[in-house]
């Protein structure tokens, strides 16, 4: 029997009982799940954010059933903000933090951008269809990788730098350090935090990329530099359509 006690949100997350009573789609792991949250009110804060971080993972790939579009109208509100920069539209709109990254091939090139520097041993995790993964950084950095994801590190991460290169979709959990920014660099636009929650997305084959935000605050950058700097507060998230003439 699986101790569940000491469960936090990231842990309840990658349970893949947990998953299906959050999709609705498996009456034992509903039945189940309802008496256990009953049973243990202590920890009814972190299966809420649990919650809400299977909202965010899941929400834009596939249609939800009415309990989980029941927890998404709780976390995005319908009011919106847009503001156009240049041939980008970013638009605010949630409670957490998403950012789409870009294509493998940027994704890669990435690490070979410094070429006056010796090539350094790359780390990178990644997932497959339907598969989760939690991954836990040198610097503590709590990172739940989703589907069809790669996340990559340079051998020397947090020694000087903690930079990280995503490809997919993950949730970070990032540990403050403010002599040490985190930074996330996608094809689309890179993202410096000192430490937060936020969720970052980027699917190749998607038009678009996100960065919502749970806590703590962020500041934005597009690739090529065009539209400055956006901060992001917690409650608020950012959309960036790519392609768009």
């Amino acid at each position: 029997m699986v101790d569940r006690s000491k469960f936090n949100a990231e842990d309840f997350l990658v349970d893949s009982t947990f998953q299906q009573y959050c999709a609705g789609t498996d009456k034992l792991c509903i039945g189940y799940w309802e008496k256990y949250i009953n049973a243990h009110p202590e920890q009814a804060e972190v299966i809420a954010e649990a919650k809400k971080l299977y909202v965010i993972l899941s929400g834009n790939k596939r249609q939800l059933n009415t309990q989980v579009e029941n927890f998404k109208d709780q976390l995005f509100p319908k009011e919106k903000k847009v503001v156009r920069i240049n041939r980008y539209l970013w638009l605010k709109v949630a409670a957490a933090i998403v950012v789409v990254a870009g294509s493998a091939l940027l994704y890669l090139s990435y690490y070979n951008f410094k070429k006056n520097e010796p090539t350094r041993e790359i780390f990178t995790w990644a997932t497959k269809s339907g598969e989760r993964k939690k991954i836990r950084l040198q610097d503590g950095t709590s990172v739940i990788l989703n589907a069809k994801s790669a996340l990559s590190i340079i051998n020397g991460f947090n020694r000087e730098t903690r930079e990280v290169n995503l490809v997919g979709e993950a949730y970070f959990d990032v540990v403050h350090n403010k002599d040490k920014p985190f930074q996330v660099h996608t094809s689309d636009f890179n993202i410096n935090v000192l430490g937060t929650a936020f969720n970052v997305k980027s699917y190749p084959d998607e038009v678009t990329s996100e960065a919502t935000l749970i806590r703590g605050s962020i500041t934005m950058e597009a690739v090529d530099g065009n539209g400055g700097l956006i901060t992001l507060k917690p409650s608020q998230k950012v959309t960036f359509y790519k392609n768009i003439d």
